[in-house]
């Protein structure tokens, strides 16, 4: 949850435009990195102060990296289902092969028992 704190001296400044300056009030972190910023900067003008602290706030960079991980993780997902996929019809496809083999080993001993004792020309 973005926080309104007092700011340290470590992190006093708006890492969008790196100052200091203004009402400690109007600061913001991101929830994920602790950068802190000036509600203006991150276009967080029309939330009121006292509200500042439950709105969940993500600097750009974390947004960044979050909405790729999200990508990956779907990417994973559609992977995972496509290899199911795959794996089904692999499956399908090598019981059709078994049977085949099956039926080419019961054609083979036929053609074997009826030319048994047969002698050539």
């Amino acid at each position: 949850m973005a926080e309104k704190h007092a700011i340290s001296a470590l992190s006093s400044s708006c890492y969008r435009c790196s100052s200091d300056s203004g009402d400690q009030a109007k600061f913001t972190k991101c929830c994920l990195c602790n950068r802190w910023a000036h509600t203006k900067c991150v276009n967080l003008v029309g939330i009121k102060s006292e509200n500042i602290c439950n709105v969940r706030y993500l600097c750009d960079v974390c947004f960044t990296e979050v909405s790729a991980l999200k990508k990956f993780i779907n990417d994973i997902e559609e992977f995972k289902s496509d290899l199911k996929s795959i794996t089904a019809k692999t499956d399908k496809m090598m019981e059709i092969v078994d049977n085949k083999m099956a039926r080419m080993e019961e054609i083979s001993i036929k053609v074997d028992e009826a030319t048994e004792g047969l002698t050539g020309h």
